[in-house]
């Protein structure tokens, strides 16, 4: 329930982003939030500290 709530919303929340900034979308685009609505389902179901661990890990943020 978890994952299908927040792809509904990020993708929702793009839709409105896109529209109200006059932004074409592109499929790379839906593509991109499809990504971040699962990060997201993942920190909601797991804590933001064990996504950062796992961005951590793959080098794309620093762990202080």
């Amino acid at each position: 329930l978890t994952v299908i709530v927040s792809l509904a919303l990020t993708l929702v929340a793009f839709f409105a982003y896109c529209q109200i900034s006059h932004i074409a979308i592109m499929w790379y685009f839906i593509v991109a939030a499809v990504v971040v609505g699962f990060m997201v389902a993942y920190a909601a179901m797991f804590g933001y500290d064990k996504l950062k661990e796992i961005f951590a890990q793959w080098g794309a943020i620093k762990n202080e």
